[in-house]
């Protein structure tokens, strides 16, 4: 085309020499060419044919490359070709075949927004023919389904008259039928469920996932509310809904760092700033009181106790379920509040009521078990705790009051029970029967009723028989006058080898680091040599015949442990 273009314009051009000096024409220009024949109109014209063509070509060309680089499946690279000649001053809006397959482009690469807009303009021209139209209809369609746009997508899956656009579109509006009649029909579990295979379907709609989160958090399915509102974080960090959402389940959950973490960021991007004020001030207040509350539990103040004890649970009733653990926690104030009035049978039997209701909840456990080691029964105490940190071995508290018991538990170990019986090491066994008999008319816990008087003598009649028990047995008797447990002959003596020999390694390993420190120090100045034969010296990194625990790492053990810790060893 181009060639006939210029043999044209070269036939027009001597054509007209014989009638004067010829000047090349120009389209806007034209007005210069002064005298011409009857070719002057065509000349002009024929310019503009040929500007028209090139154009029309260079459009093919850039189309033809944007193609290759989607057959090449590169979409991306397809996408900025096609973004760049867009962009260029010499496009045309009216080139709607770059919209067309930057558009598809986009669809490949799941840019469901842009492609939509690319679509939208090759709808909306007149240049578009009618197969174009229908694939982007079609490809618009799946585009707004993945979206969440179903009412954009019935007018696309109508006018694309296409088998599997058609099929899609089917089971989504199946999908929202189902949701409308169990929704009038109170089956809001067949609700979530739907929306939820809808938040999978439309992998990219916001509002999906964010229905099936609400009616995931409404049944109770914590799991899938944390899963599915942590896609919607994922996609839009920002999102005020699922935050809010996010920040009551973590208030109801008792978990307040998080509620405080998403409430807040709510309230500063929200444009209604109310209601999650409202929910942080409650996560606020919440602890605030529920803290002066034992302040006042510490002094044993019952008024105070019994007046923080109903702002917490005016709290959890307002802001969240009677089921929620915010609610659970609320109540465990006011077992301790009977505790502190002294009906201790009661605390006790509200919390069990509890954890029968709330299973493995830990602040039921750990209410409890305060209680009965306030009580003196650090043995009862003690299960709870443990069960408490087997769920959550982060609580301060529980792990503080473990170690209590387990030093109190030493403590008893390690009792004198020559002192405890009143007895010398020479006694005879009536001395020993008639100790046993005193002990046990003082400490015997029938002659009391008040529990924790009790408690207290159980666990001293439980030293007493053991005293009896081991002073009573010559072989016991020996290895508790050595010094040694007479449950674990030998075990005494071994961690005390085994602790010298963590000090030592402690010890090797601090001096080690000075003398590097040192060295490094000496060394600066000196050239790379001498400063690797200092560095290097086995007075610097002495080898060493290392021996922990009764296994013997020979001279290429390691004596600075794990992780740089120099007296643990990972055996």
């Amino acid at each position: 085309m181009t060639t006939f273009i210029l043999i044209l314009n070269f036939g027009i051009w001597k054509a007209s020499k014989n009638e004067s000096d010829y000047i090349w024409p120009h389209p806007l220009k034209s007005n210069k060419i002064e005298k011409l024949t009857c070719f002057q109109n065509l000349i002009p014209s024929s310019w503009m044919f040929f500007l028209l063509v090139s154009r029309i070509l260079s459009e093919s060309g850039d189309a033809d490359i944007i193609q290759s680089y989607m057959d090449e499946k590169n979409y991306q690279g397809a996408v900025q070709y096609a973004t760049q000649v867009i962009i260029s001053p010499n496009f045309s809006p009216n080139e709607i075949s770059i919209y067309y397959l930057r558009g598809q482009s986009n669809y490949q690469l799941h840019n469901f927004v842009e492609a939509i807009e690319d679509f939208d303009r090759v709808l909306n021209s007149t240049k578009s023919d009618q197969k174009m139209r229908k694939n982007a209809h079609k490809s618009r369609g799946f585009c707004n389904i993945n979206t969440g746009k179903i009412e954009q997508a019935k007018i696309d899956q109508q006018k694309a008259e296409d088998e599997e656009l058609t099929k899609f579109y089917n089971e989504i509006d199946a999908l929202y039928t189902q949701i409308k009649t169990a929704t009038t029909e109170g089956k809001y579990d067949v609700v979530f469920q739907a929306y939820d295979t809808l938040a999978e379907k439309c992998r990219y709609s916001l509002d999906m996932k964010i229905e099936a989160a609400k009616y995931a958090l409404k049944l109770g399915l914590e799991d899938k509310f944390l899963e599915i509102s942590t896609k919607v974080v994922e996609l839009e960090p920002s999102n005020l809904e699922i935050l809010e959402l996010r920040g009551i389940y973590f208030l109801c959950n008792a978990d307040h760092d998080f509620a405080k973490r998403h409430l807040l960021t709510c309230a500063k991007k929200a444009k209604d700033k109310s209601k999650c004020q409202k929910l942080n001030r409650y996560n606020n207040e919440f602890q605030n009181y529920f803290n002066k509350f034992a302040e006042a539990e510490n002094t044993s103040n019952v008024e105070d106790a019994s007046k923080f004890y109903e702002k917490v649970h005016k709290i959890a009733n307002g802001a969240c379920k009677n089921t929620s653990k915010l609610w659970v926690k609320a109540e465990t104030l006011k077992a301790r509040t009977m505790a502190i009035n002294g009906t201790i049978r009661g605390a006790i039997s509200y919390l069990n009521d509890l954890d029968d209701a709330f299973p493995n909840n830990t602040d039921v456990f750990t209410a409890r078990a305060d209680i009965n080691f306030n009580q003196g029964d650090i043995d009862e105490a003690n299960r709870d705790y443990q069960a408490a940190k087997r769920i959550d071995d982060k609580i301060q508290h529980v792990n503080d009051r473990i170690l209590e018991i387990f030093n109190i538990h030493e403590a008893e170990r390690n009792v004198n029970y020559y002192e405890l019986l009143n007895l010398s090491h020479d006694f005879t066994k009536t001395q020993l029967k008639d100790a046993m008999r005193k002990a046990t008319r003082l400490y015997h816990p029938d002659q009391y009723s008040d529990p924790a008087k009790k408690k207290e003598c159980e666990r001293m009649m439980a030293k007493i028989n053991r005293g009896v028990e081991i002073l009573g047995d010559p072989v016991k008797r020996a290895v508790y006058d050595s010094g040694d447990d007479p449950d674990n002959p030998g075990f005494k003596a071994q961690q005390e080898k085994q602790r010298a020999e963590e000090e030592r390694l402690k010890r090797e390993a601090e001096e080690a680091k000075l003398a590097r420190e040192q060295a490094a120090k000496a060394a600066e100045g000196l050239n790379d040599e001498k400063k690797a034969q200092l560095l290097n010296s086995d007075n610097i990194n002495p080898p060493r015949h290392f021996v922990f625990r009764g296994i013997d790492f020979g001279n290429n053990g390691n004596p600075f442990g794990i992780n740089g810790n120099p007296w643990i060893v990972d055996l």
